[in-house]
């Protein structure tokens, strides 16, 4: 399964990251202290050394999921992971640098990155984890990707409210 991507999404640029993203990582991350989804401690900020071990803990090519990043220009302002669980199905988180938060980066790149994965990944099923307190990544899941809720449930880190969206070939 091919996971290195590489689109548009208006002024935005999104392709996969590699461990030479890894200053980026800690520039973007450097004020964020919001909780990470997938565990207690927040989404940042990096250091070098952790960011070049996540990302490589993320490289399509050895670990089968990929981090792909979202540019304004040559600055890192999001990322969206994408992380298969069998032959056509996978998980996609995201996340937004805290002063780029509000603009609808987070749905307009969820939206162009679910259609490249059902087309040129041939994945059947997307699913998105989100927490049912973060209203506005709710919004990022229903606003024109036709994810559906299906309900809330235990997490690692708290409650969270599984979405999915299948494609029919």
């Amino acid at each position: 399964m091919d996971l290195r991507a590489e689109l548009r999404v208006g002024e935005y640029r999104l392709r996969t990251l590699t461990p030479l993203d890894a200053a980026l990582v800690v520039e973007a991350t450097v004020a964020e202290q919001a909780p990470a989804a997938w565990g207690p401690r927040p989404a940042g900020p990096y250091t070098l050394d952790e960011a070049v071990t996540a990302l490589r803990e993320w490289d399509p090519d050895t670990a089968e999921q990929a981090s792909i990043g979202v540019f304004d220009g040559g600055r890192l302002v999001g990322a969206l992971g994408l992380m298969p669980d069998g032959p056509s199905s996978a998980e996609l988180g995201y996340w937004v640098r805290p002063e780029y938060r509000g603009r609808g980066i987070a749905w307009r790149c969820v939206v162009a990155l679910t259609g490249w994965a059902h087309r040129a990944v041939a994945l059947d099923r997307i699913w998105l984890v989100i927490d049912p307190t973060n209203a506005a990544s709710s919004r990022a899941a229903q606003s024109g990707a036709d994810y559906i809720s299906k309900g809330a449930g235990p997490g690692p880190a708290g409650p969270v409210n599984p979405w999915h969206r299948s494609a029919i070939r």
